[in-house]
C-alpha cells in the first residue's frame, strides 16, 4: 500500500526543516570560524601588511601613485610624465608614473590635500566600504541562501592572501570589484541604469571591467545596455575634461600600451607571464582569449535563451558564472595580473559555492573547492610552482566552469534550479 499524499508532503516537510537546521548550524559553525581566525590571524596580519614600509616606497606604494599623480598634477607637473619621477612630498622615495585614465585626477588632486597618514586610513575603509556594498547586493539577491553566502564571503575574505596583500600595496581593485560585481549584480533591474552607472564608474576607474561589460552584452545580446554603458562612461569623460586637459588622453593611450607587455615575477599571477620572452605573445593571446570568451558566451546565450527581463521578473541574479568566466578570463590573460587583483573572485566564487546558483555536482564541487584554496593560499617568492599558486588556482576555476558549459563534469542542477550555463 503506497503512502497517502499528506503522509509524503509531511515526510518531505520533514526533510527540507532537517536541511534547514543543518544548514544554518553550518553556517554558525563559519561565522564562528571567521570569527576565531579575525581574530587569531587576520588582525594581526592586517596590522602588518597595512604598515609594512620599505625605505625607498614608504608605506602603501600604489596608494602613493594616486596620491602623487594628484598632488604633482596640482604642481603643475605631468602625470603622466617619467616614470620614476620623485613625488614632491616624498623626498628620497620613488613612484611610477601614473598608468591609469585621466578621469578620477581631480579626485586625486583632491585626495592629495590630506595628510598622507590620514589618507591610507581613509583609502583603506574606503576600499572596503565598496567591496562590502557588493557583498550586501550579492546577498539580498541570494533568497534563502543569505545566511550560507554572508558566512562564505567573510569566510573567503578572512583567508585571503590577495586581499592582504591589497591591504599592503593600498592598490584600487577592491574598489573596481566592488563597482562591477555591484553593476553586474544589479543588471536587469531599473532598466539596467544603476548597473551601467555602476560599471562606467569602474571602468573610468581601471579599464579592465570593459570585458564586464561586453561579457554582460554578449551573453544577454542586450546592446541597448552596452550604449547605456558606453554613454554613461562618455558623460564621466566629458564632465572630466572640464578640468583635465584632453592631451592627458592620448598619454594615457600611450602608457597603457606600453605597460600591455606583460613581466615576470611572482607578483605577477597571469599566465601571459609565461609568454614573456615572446614578442607580441602576451597581447595576442590575451586579445584571442576575451574574443573567444565574448563569442562563447554569445552562443551560450542563444542556447539557453537568456533574457533580461527574466531576471528582474524572477528577483534572480544575473548568471553568476558569467561573472566568475569573466574575472578569471581577464585575471588569466591579460598581460599583468598583480595578486591582490584576484580580490574580485571572493564575491562570485562564495555564491557559486554556497548560493541560489551554486554548482551540486561532485567534481564541479571538488574543483571549485581546489581553486578556492590556491587563489587564497600564500605564494613564495621562488619556486617553479610555489609562485604560481594564485594562477595556478585561477586555471582550475576557469577549467572547471568550461567543463561545467560544454557538459564533461555534471554541475547537478535540479530542474527549475536558477541560472544554469547549460
Amino acid at each position: 500500500m503506497s503512502p497517502s499524499p499528506a503522509s509524503q508532503e509531511a515526510v518531505g516537510g520533514e526533510a527540507s526543516s532537517r536541511r534547514g537546521s543543518l544548514h544554518v548550524a553550518l553556517s554558525v559553525l563559519a561565522f564562528a570560524a571567521v570569527a576565531l581566525l579575525v581574530w587569531s590571524f587576520w588582525l594581526p596580519a592586517e596590522h602588518r601588511y597595512f604598515n609594512y614600509e620599505t625605505r625607498t616606497h614608504g608605506f602603501n606604494w600604489d596608494l602613493k601613485v594616486y596620491y602623487a599623480a594628484g598632488n604633482n598634477w596640482a604642481l603643475g607637473i605631468d602625470p603622466y610624465g617619467n616614470q620614476y619621477q620623485a613625488p614632491i612630498r616624498f623626498k628620497g622615495q620613488t613612484t611610477v608614473r601614473f598608468i591609469y585614465l585621466p578621469t578620477l585626477l581631480p579626485a586625486y588632486r583632491w585626495l592629495a590635500h590630506l595628510p598622507y597618514r590620514k589618507l591610507r586610513y581613509d583609502w583603506l575603509y574606503l576600499n572596503f566600504a565598496v567591496l562590502a556594498a557588493a557583498a550586501v547586493v550579492a546577498v539580498a539577491l541570494e533568497r534563502g541562501r543569505r545566511l550560507e553566502v554572508t558566512a562564505a564571503i567573510l569566510l573567503l575574505g578572512v583567508v585571503s592572501f590577495p586581499l592582504l596583500y591589497h591591504i599592503r600595496e593600498g592598490n584600487i581593485d577592491m574598489i573596481v570589484a566592488g563597482l562591477a560585481t555591484s553593476g553586474f549584480l544589479l543588471y536587469g533591474r531599473y532598466r539596467s541604469w544603476p548597473a551601467a552607472i555602476l560599471l562606467a564608474l569602474a571602468v573610468v576607474t581601471k579599464l579592465t571591467p570593459l570585458l564586464v561589460v561586453a561579457a554582460l552584452g554578449s551573453y544577454y545580446r542586450d546592446w541597448r545596455f552596452l550604449a547605456k554603458t558606453l554613454s554613461a562612461t562618455a558623460v564621466l569623460v566629458a564632465l572630466s575634461l572640464i578640468w583635465v586637459p584632453a592631451h592627458f588622453y592620448d598619454e594615457a593611450a600611450h602608457v597603457l600600451f606600453v605597460r600591455s607587455r606583460s613581466m615576470t615575477g611572482y607578483v605577477n599571477q597571469s599566465a601571459m607571464r609565461l609568454l614573456f620572452n615572446v614578442p607580441w605573445g602576451a597581447r595576442i593571446a590575451g586579445v584571442l582569449a576575451f574574443a573567444g570568451l565574448l563569442v562563447g558566451l554569445y552562443a551560450l546565450g542563444r542556447r539557453r535563451m537568456a533574457r533580461t527581463d527574466s531576471i528582474a521578473r524572477h528577483g534572480e541574479a544575473p548568471d553568476v558564472r558569467v561573472l566568475m568566466l569573466t574575472a578569471l578570463v581577464m585575471l588569466l590573460f591579460s598581460p599583468i595580473a598583480w595578486i591582490w587583483t584576484y580580490v574580485w573572485v571572493i564575491i562570485p566564487l562564495a555564491m557559486l559555492l554556497v548560493g541560489r546558483q551554486r554548482v551540486r555536482g561532485t567534481a564541479a564541487l571538488a574543483m571549485l573547492l581546489v581553486a578556492a584554496a590556491l587563489m587564497s593560499a600564500p605564494i613564495a617568492r621562488h619556486g617553479p610552482v610555489l609562485d604560481l599558486l594564485t594562477m595556478l588556482g585561477g586555471v582550475v576555476g576557469l577549467a572547471c566552469l568550461v567543463l561545467c558549459v560544454i557538459g564533461v563534469i555534471d554541475v547537478g542542477h535540479k530542474p527549475g534550479a536558477a541560472a544554469s550555463l547549460r
